[in-house]
């Protein structure tokens, strides 16, 4: 017999589950705010050189759109059925797929990122840096193709908190190794990427 659920509870339920994922999105835009704070104090081209460097790689998150809700209907889906072993399969197989679809990524990020600061039509010195930034930064697309499917699972289980607790540390990371990177080591754009 199914569960009853009052209101108070349903909304507890969903309280549970939708603050930690809205405060793990906080912190992602917490540590693209602090790169940039960061990144500033070398000037304002630098700072266009970021901001040029991160549409590009925005570009590449419907790629990640495509996976993270196809994983999260799918695994959701068999979660709710109790089906723990075709949602491991599912995972599995979307892994591989992620994994299978990473070099052709990165060869179009390689490839699409000189004309994309062409067609932005910013000065030479800006898209010098906007190129030195994207060279490395590229490489992180598979990853987070597959942070996001992880990420995408954990939530369609209703774990939330797990990824929020991760996001913590990560972020905490994130603050030291761009001020040791960008300020201390002063590798400006570079290390921003």
């Amino acid at each position: 017999m199914p569960r009853s659920y009052t209101y108070a509870q349903k909304v507890r339920k969903i309280l549970r589950i939708a603050l930690p994922s809205g405060a793990n999105s906080l912190l992602d835009t917490l540590v693209l705010a602090l790169g940039i704070f960061f990144v500033g104090r070398f000037g304002e081209e630098y700072i266009a050189a970021l901001s040029v460097g991160m549409q590009f790689v925005m570009m590449f998150f419907a790629i990640n759109a495509v996976f993270y809700i196809g994983t999260n209907a799918q695994i959701s889906r068999l979660y709710g059925e109790r089906n723990s072993e075709r949602a491991g399969r599912v995972f599995s197989t979307l892994m591989l797929l992620c994994l299978a679809c990473g070099a052709p990524i990165l060869a179009l990020a390689w490839f699409g990122l000189e004309p994309f600061i062409a067609w932005i039509g910013i000065s030479e010195h800006t898209g010098a840096l906007s190129k030195a930034f994207l060279m490395i930064s590229i490489f992180s697309l598979p990853a987070v193709l597959l942070k996001n499917i992880i990420v995408s699972a954990f939530s369609a289980i209703g774990d939330t908190l797990s990824i929020f607790l991760v996001r913590i540390a990560t972020t905490a990371f994130c603050v030291v190794i761009n001020y040791a990177l960008i300020i201390a080591a002063q590798l400006d754009i570079i290390g921003a990427a």
